[in-house]
């Protein structure tokens, strides 16, 4: 959340977030974020915001706004994300704990953002929302 913060402020953009703690509130969240006009709509991975996901891409395209998320599967079904695959983060989570166990110690480790990011998209909704994207894209099959 603090980094999505961040690259709001240092692009110009709004950033407008809305808690959602149980699934019944996702129809009432996604109108509110959608009454202000919101320009774009990202969901975080979060389990009580995709078990209602299609409350919100069902909302957002009624109302003609994008919806970005980090979950490669929802891109499948005409959506696209910009984030990591869950097997990178796996993968980092082993080299730490493989490095915890040959050095039974914490006191080096700290927590570390994906290093390596897979960037996908989906062609259908990138057409119908007329974006672009350059090279370090790939169109998801």
């Amino acid at each position: 959340m603090n980094r999505l913060q961040s690259l709001c402020d240092k692009h110009g953009f709004i950033f407008v977030k809305l808690p959602v703690n149980n699934t019944n509130e996702a129809q009432l969240v996604t109108a509110a974020l959608l009454h202000k006009k919101i320009d774009a709509f990202f969901a975080l991975p979060d389990n009580v915001v995709f078990s209602a996901m299609e409350v919100s891409l069902k909302n957002g395209d009624a109302e003609k706004v994008p919806v970005f998320t980090s979950e490669e599967g929802l891109v499948k079904r005409e959506r696209w994300r910009v984030s990591s695959r869950y097997v990178q983060w796996g993968y980092q989570a082993g080299e730490q704990a493989a490095h915890f166990l040959k050095t039974k110690s914490t006191a080096d480790m700290h927590p570390e953002i994906v290093k390596v990011r897979h960037r996908v998209y989906n062609e259908v909704k990138a057409a119908q929302y007329l974006f672009k994207f350059d090279s370090s894209f790939v169109p998801v099959k």
